[in-house]
């Protein structure tokens, strides 16, 4: 019985001490206080990216210092500004182009500049070409290089006033009739010339050795727009003395074709049909007088003996046509 209150009494302390320590726990539990966290900013992912899409972030140019604009007074100015630099290297590399290439510019380019660009390196090139021009007319030792300097000249029609001296020093005294030839073929160039171009070229009709130059100088002569009256009698004097038969012929040639002084040239073609060894000069000189625009009773008198007398049929079937168109002309001058 002891024991059974003994255990009894053991299993009651057991109890309690269960519970009081239970009940410490508690409150233990219950003071303690949790502290309150505070609110974190919520965080958006960032999308993944592929390592080939990722770019490398560019690296930020350093300020560059404000230039003030230049102060302009008119529009044009501001254009002319802004393309200067682009005219300066335009107008370096049409300097540097080719004869033809600038030709080609200065006619079908359709920006003005360049065309004036071009027009400048041409006149450039010819300031070069002339001097070199000039010593080679006069210096050089073969005289097909002469001839072709003087020919470079009249085609590119190059012939100023500085030429004019030299040329007329090389007509006289050039020993080459072929350059001689060139240089009164270069005079054809002009319609009129000074008259002291006209007077070396009458002395050189007169006085040249060769026919070739002479016939040339012919052609230049009446080429002259009028025909100076001197230029007349020089002809007149060389178709009755020259002794070529070609020369004579070409010179009534000429009073045939061309707009000479008609009424200046009668004796000396009158002179021509009678006394002239050559039939084909007599045959010209015919037909010029023809040609007259006032025909006297002399020259009519004249036509009829060179019909009764000429030995060449041709000279006289000419003849009868000249007196033929005479007499349908009324009234007849005298």
């Amino acid at each position: 019985m002891r024991q059974f209150v003994s255990m009894l009494f053991l299993v009651a302390l057991c109890i309690l001490f269960v519970g009081c320590s239970s009940t410490q726990r508690g409150e233990e539990e219950v003071g303690k206080v949790e502290p309150i966290s505070k609110p974190q900013p919520k965080v958006t992912p960032t999308p993944k990216c592929s390592p080939k899409k990722v770019e490398k972030a560019k690296p930020v140019p350093e300020p560059q210092p404000e230039l003030k604009p230049a102060k302009i007074k008119h529009p044009q100015e501001k254009i002319g500004l802004e393309t200067k630099k682009e005219e300066k290297k335009k107008t370096k590399v049409i300097s540097q182009m080719s004869k033809e290439e600038l030709l080609k510019t200065l006619k079908k380019d359709t920006d003005p500049e360049a065309r004036a660009a071009a027009a400048e390196a041409l006149c450039k090139i010819v300031e070069d070409i002339l001097p070199a021009l000039h010593i080679t007319i006069q210096e050089d030792k073969r005289y097909w290089v002469r001839m072709l300097a003087i020919r470079a000249l009249r085609q590119s029609r190059l012939i100023t006033m500085d030429t004019i001296p030299i040329l007329c020093k090389v007509i006289q005294q050039d020993k080459s009739e072929c350059v001689r030839s060139e240089v009164a073929f270069a005079f054809r160039l002009s319609k009129s010339m000074p008259e002291d171009i006209i007077q070396i070229l009458c002395k050189v009709l007169q006085q040249d050795k060769s026919e070739h130059v002479r016939i040339e100088v012919i052609y230049t002569l009446v080429n002259l727009e009028p025909v100076p009256p001197n230029v007349c009698k020089a002809l007149c004097m060389a178709l009755q003395q020259d002794k070529n038969s070609r020369v004579r012929f070409f010179i009534a040639m000429m009073f045939e074709e061309r707009h000479v002084a008609k009424q200046n040239i009668a004796q000396a073609l009158c002179v021509a049909v009678q006394k002239d060894l050559s039939s084909s000069v007599r045959w010209k000189a015919v037909i010029a007088l023809g040609k007259l625009p006032q025909i006297s009773e002399k020259i009519i008198q004249i036509l009829r003996i060179v019909l009764k007398k000429d030995e060449c049929s041709l000279v006289q079937e000419e003849a009868i046509e000249v007196l033929k168109k005479i007499e349908k002309k009324e009234p007849k001058t005298k």
